[in-house]
């Protein structure tokens, strides 16, 4: 299968002819944009571009948009200097053969990835490009788990690993770092201050989304787990009170699945959602109905207690299990204990030998 990502870099070091290049055609495609004057102007490719991935008709007054960059129009090569990583050609009508911009990205783009149709955005005055890259991905189809994973507010994310129960709460930086902001923007007056905390905000939720994410995937590889993410179905249409509200809007849930599915996929490791219905009210023991009180789980049928969204976590792993039941080619494949092997009965023997370890197994 094919992995894309997406390659965040900073155009650096320009020359003022390029600069003034960059800011004519920048100020031409958003005028044209609004106004539909100046199309000759514009580079027709970048306006091709534009009319495939915007809704020209439907455009919000004063809002900037991207220029999209047709990929047989771009290129990238080596940058030799210690300024730059690469050297990027953005298609423009300003000059013949198109600007040549150095950027510096966060990654190495090896030659074997494919470059695809990339964005050049402008943020605070400076000039930004996102590289869309893909590249041929083999998604392991055999895991020795699943690593379960349940989204909350009281803990952001919580993993279990299934059989051996491994269990890890993160992402309570994310709570504290948009606590920290709205108590912020509650003191200032609206103005620039108050925009600049929204900003800064984001730009901080966002570094902690992508280490989080980065060490899930990477815990994931190295015992060969398949993540499984509870899918929050309506959660935001709900009315939970003001405060909730707030806290349930703000959170970013669909960031955070989002970043996992394509870096597991780029690392090879199969991403799959379930239902979360019922996943938080039912004991992961004994799978009756038990009660949630203060983030405690509590099962008056066998005497469980533990972390709730502990239990959640694990109710997700065990459902993921419950569907694998044949080898999945887009999101993972079977589970299989290690050292099975490449039989097709053998291989589901041992999966259900798994299934009935994690169904019976004692939760602590």
């Amino acid at each position: 299968m094919k992995a894309e990502k997406t390659v965040k870099s900073a155009v650096v070091e320009l020359t003022n002819v390029k600069q003034n290049e960059l800011e004519q055609m920048w100020s031409n495609y958003q005028r044209w944009l609004h106004t539909g004057e100046g199309a000759d102007r514009v580079y027709s490719a970048n306006r091709q571009q534009a009319e495939r991935n915007l809704d020209i008709d439907d455009l919000k007054d004063g809002k900037v948009y991207p220029i999209f960059l047709r990929k047989d129009l771009i290129e990238l090569k080596d940058c030799e200097s210690e300024l730059a990583d690469y050297f990027f050609r953005i298609p423009s009508k300003q000059r013949y053969g198109g600007i040549k911009v150095p950027i510096k990205t966060h990654m190495d783009i090896k030659d074997e990835y494919e470059i695809c149709e990339s964005k050049l955005l402008k943020r605070n005055g400076r000039f930004h490009l996102h590289i869309m890259i893909k590249k041929d991905v083999f998604v392991r189809e055999r895991y020795h788990g699943v690593l379960g994973i349940d989204l909350g507010l009281r803990q952001p994310v919580t993993s279990v690993a299934l059989p051996d129960r491994d269990t890890r709460f993160d992402g309570c930086r994310i709570r504290d770092v948009q606590t920290h902001f709205f108590y912020l923007r509650r003191q200032t007056d609206y103005g620039s201050n108050r925009s600049r905390f929204y900003r800064r905000e984001y730009d901080k939720v966002n570094d902690c989304i992508h280490k989080l994410t980065n060490r899930i995937v990477q815990y994931a590889e190295e015992n060969g787990l398949l993540i499984v993410v509870g899918k929050l179905t309506g959660i935001q249409d709900q009315d939970n009170g003001k405060t909730m509200n707030r806290k349930l809007h703000r959170f970013p849930h669909y960031e955070l699945r989002r970043q996992l599915e394509y870096k597991a996929h780029w690392n090879g490791i199969g991403y799959v959602e379930v239902s979360e219905a019922w996943t938080s009210q039912l004991c992961s023991r004994c799978v009756m109905k038990g009660e949630r009180n203060a983030g405690l789980f509590e099962c008056n049928n066998c005497g469980l207690e533990v972390h709730s969204d502990k239990n959640g976590a694990h109710n997700i792993g065990r459902r993921a299990l419950g569907k694998l039941l044949k080898p999945l080619s887009n999101a993972g494949g079977f589970v299989a204990s290690p050292g099975a092997g490449s039989d097709e009965p053998t291989a589901l023997r041992d999966f259900y030998s798994l299934m009935k370890s994690v169904s019976g197994m004692q939760t602590q």
